[in-house]
């Protein structure tokens, strides 16, 4: 079992949570007894399969959605003072979006500004200042050309740069991206992940929802492996090495149910340390 070390300060973390659980609707807990350290400035990748609890973690930190019991911080402080202060960016699946909707590419990146203007004043009054930040934050991932184009005439990997260059424009200190590589052609993903990697290097927070074990191991420096509760975090190498993996290959790639107590003991056979002191073993 993984305990929590009280010596570990929330404030050193971007995301921190205690014995956190969730559920919707009354129904069985979809998280249970999640105790996450994910250190500031890292591009870390949540890794886990269907239904593990990936994208409830994603709602509760965008506030969308309240924890059963527990605590939830990011950089020490509650979600709804970091959504307060625009220090939350989203990035959804591609399937959450309505590409239908009749907007332009400009106005989705400018949307990204909005709670940095006057909260009154419709877009089409932003300043200077907020639509130059747009138009760099466009020029960054290769898109100002298309500023005027309508968000459902782009491909794939264009729309997935428009919504990196709204997370820029915003200028959030999290970043968090929900299968930011599904529907990516290679080129879109190099450069959306050298543009993280900027970010990351400038103290940027990125967390990203994967199933793509390789593009975890390719592109992240820290992994939270996740199955309902906390299985293990760490480096990469430690976490996604062959070891680590094996034991998880049926709860990976086939919807036989298994079980994570027992996961959890072959992991923790095989990691230690992962959390630089802040989990111990019982």
């Amino acid at each position: 079992m993984l305990n929590h070390n009280q010596n570990c300060k929330s404030e050193s973390y971007s995301v921190y949570s205690r014995n956190l659980s969730a559920s919707y609707l009354g129904e069985n807990p979809v998280l249970t007894n999640v105790n996450l350290k994910i250190p500031s400035s890292e591009l870390v990748a949540i890794v886990g399969p269907n239904g593990a609890g990936k994208s409830t973690l994603f709602n509760l930190l965008i506030g969308t959605m309240r924890p059963l019991t527990g605590e939830i911080q990011i950089f020490g402080k509650s979600i709804d003072y970091q959504r307060y202060h625009n220090k939350i960016a989203y990035v959804p699946q591609y399937e959450q979006i309505d590409w239908d909707f009749p907007i332009s590419v400009f106005d989705v990146v400018l949307g990204g500004r909005y709670g940095h203007m006057h909260r009154f004043l419709p877009p089409a009054w932003a300043g200077k200042k907020h639509t130059d930040i747009a138009k760099q934050a466009l020029d960054s991932v290769n898109m100002l050309e298309f500023r005027h184009r309508a968000i459902g005439a782009l491909s794939g990997g264009q729309k997935k740069r428009v919504f990196l260059a709204r997370a820029l424009a915003q200028n959030a200190d999290l970043l968090l991206f929900d299968e930011p590589l599904v529907g990516v052609d290679r080129g879109s993903e190099q450069l959306i992940f050298q543009v993280l990697k900027k970010l990351r290097d400038n103290g940027k927070s990125i967390v990203m929802i994967t199933h793509d074990i390789t593009s975890a191991k390719k592109y992240a420096n820290y992994v939270v492996l996740i199955n309902r509760t906390i299985i293990a975090t760490g480096q990469p190498n430690e976490v996604l090495n062959y070891d680590s993996i094996q034991p998880l290959h049926d709860w990976m790639f086939t919807p036989t149910p298994v079980n994570t107590d027992q996961i959890t003991s072959k992991l923790i056979t095989s990691i230690s340390d992962k959390s630089g002191g802040c989990y111990d073993v019982d």
